[in-house]
């Protein structure tokens, strides 16, 4: 039951405990070590093992994008399922290295930019921990997740033409 205290303020009946202090220094969750330690794994073989030898191969652009498209190919054991139908298997290929290609381009560029691979392991374990956090909540079913997904691929193509014009 809500009640109007005499001050004007809303109240619920329920007291509340102050916060304990210990409890602005826990241990990162599990989401967030999940998320961390897998990126930097990836980034110290793509972006700082993969990508030199692929823009010295190929050029930069180049290099970056087959950067993309093998780190994509990677994660293809992660996307798919048993019941999945063609159709869906195709969308999902092309979702996935559209996303890899974009996100190798903005990675290599923070990459290059930096000289170390540790800022892009922080924004790729941010954004892994981001999608994490994202698919833990209830209403994000199959068809608002494709849609998310999509609508993140815009974002971070707009962001990686941001950062190609500004490449070192």
């Amino acid at each position: 039951m809500v009640l109007i205290e005499h001050t004007g303020r809303l109240s619920t009946g329920v007291r509340y405990e102050p916060p304990l202090l210990s409890e602005y220094f826990r241990f990162p969750g599990a989401i967030v070590i999940w998320s961390i330690i897998p990126a930097l794994a990836e980034e110290i073989a793509w972006r700082g093992y993969l990508q030199p030898r692929f823009i010295q191969l190929y050029g930069l652009a180049r290099g970056i994008f087959f950067t993309g498209i093998v780190w994509g190919a990677f994660h293809f054991t992660f996307d798919f399922g048993p019941f999945m139908g063609h159709q869906e298997i195709i969308l999902v290929l092309l979702r996935r290295l559209t996303m890899a290609v974009t996100l190798s381009v903005i990675l290599g560029w923070i990459t290059l930019r930096s000289g170390s691979v540790l800022p892009a392991a922080v924004v790729h374990g941010l954004y892994n921990a981001f999608w994490a956090s994202v698919r833990r909540f209830p209403w994000n079913l199959g068809h608002s997740m494709r849609f998310g997904f999509s609508q993140d691929c815009c974002y971070f193509a707009i962001a990686a033409a941001e950062s190609i014009q500004n490449f070192p």
